[in-house]
């Protein structure tokens, strides 16, 4: 989203609704660890968050506020409790592009981003980490990953995590296609949530192929815990949102 992109949100919303949705997910209170939902990277380049936002104590989802004091800003909202509009915007945003009105009184829980009459595809795709190389997140549909330097050998005392999110109203499908891990020792821990404060509802290591977890909320958050001696290839997932 650019400046021009957040004028024309304010000029289509109008005095229609308070509050929509922009499409943006924040794993962190820094906007370059909020990415977009149409998988169009994160918002460094630009954003127009109000003072002391993102905030994801409040939650994770952003919202443009319409109205009042802080209209034209963005601000920190509940993914699954708080119901706003939406903005519709077909085709995707260019300089010179089309914009296009919808019912902004509509009450969802995403952006739509797409062609009039283009589907999103269904097979998983790989994704880059956006982050550093012992913390990756993924806010999208379907992806896929894996542990540090598979399918070589993973690294001896090291950590890495693994943030997955999706749109607030859907669920996760994660599937560990392969791992080989020192059984005991070097652990894969999965929580329900996002955070290791979340329940964990997986912990695997040793030999295993097609393992299956499914998330209760819109987050998983996954750690691969190595310790000083015995290492081997690790572990490939693939993940998926689920209705």
């Amino acid at each position: 989203m650019k400046t021009y992109d957040n004028t024309a949100v304010s000029t289509i919303i109008e005095n229609s609704t308070k509050s929509a949705w922009i499409g943006l997910y924040c794993f962190e209170n820094d906007p370059e660890k909020c990415s977009w939902d149409s998988e169009n990277g994160n918002a460094k380049e630009y954003n127009n968050f109000a003072a002391n936002f993102p905030y994801i104590e409040m939650d994770k989802c952003v919202y443009f506020k319409s109205s009042g004091k802080l209209a034209g800003k963005w601000l920190s909202g509940d993914c699954q409790e708080d119901q706003r509009s939406f903005v519709c915007e077909i085709p995707t945003t260019s300089f010179e592009g089309f914009w296009y009105g919808t019912d902004c009184l509509a009450t969802e829980h995403f952006l739509c981003k797409r062609w009039i009459g283009k589907d999103c595809e269904s097979s998983p795709s790989t994704v880059a980490p956006l982050e550093s190389k012992e913390y990756y997140s993924f806010f999208m549909k379907s992806g896929t990953f894996s542990s540090p330097n598979y399918p070589k050998n993973y690294t001896a005392n090291s950590t890495s995590v693994y943030s997955l999110a999706t749109l607030g109203s859907q669920k996760i499908r994660l599937t560990f296609n392969e791992i080989l891990t020192e059984p005991d020792y070097d652990q894969i821990l999965i929580y329900d949530g996002d955070s290791v404060e979340s329940p964990l509802i997986g912990n695997f290591s040793g030999v295993h192929f097609k393992k299956q977890i499914e998330s209760s909320t819109n987050n998983l958050y996954i750690t691969f815990i190595t310790d000083s001696t015995v290492n081997s290839f690790g572990f490939t997932a693939s993940f998926q949102s689920i209705i």
